[in-house]
């Protein structure tokens, strides 16, 4: 999708300088904006799927009730920091 946009957005820029009577002016004029707008868009999905990976939701921590990611499936998530915090209380209860 990234190459197909790009592609495009080259393409334009070289039919522009093509100097094809009337047609690169036609051409060129058309495939930059599309180009562009591909590329935004395809750069977009990539990043977001980079970020949060498409099964993940964002939920609420059921303890301190800030955001973390958790899988679509599961209610009640633990952020990783409190996980940590109930973890050292046990082990200090425990020596």
């Amino acid at each position: 999708m990234t190459i197909l946009s790009l592609s495009l957005f080259g393409g334009g820029i070289a039919i522009l300088f093509a100097r094809i009577p009337g047609w690169s002016l036609f051409f060129g004029l058309i495939l930059i904006p599309l180009g562009t707008a591909f590329t935004i868009f395809t750069l977009d999905e990539v990043a977001r799927n980079l970020i949060v990976p498409p099964p993940y939701k964002s939920v609420k921590c059921k303890v301190c009730g800030k955001s973390t990611y958790a899988k679509e499936s599961e209610e009640d998530v633990i952020c990783g920091r409190c996980r940590e915090d109930i973890s050292e209380k046990i082990l200090e209860e425990k020596s």
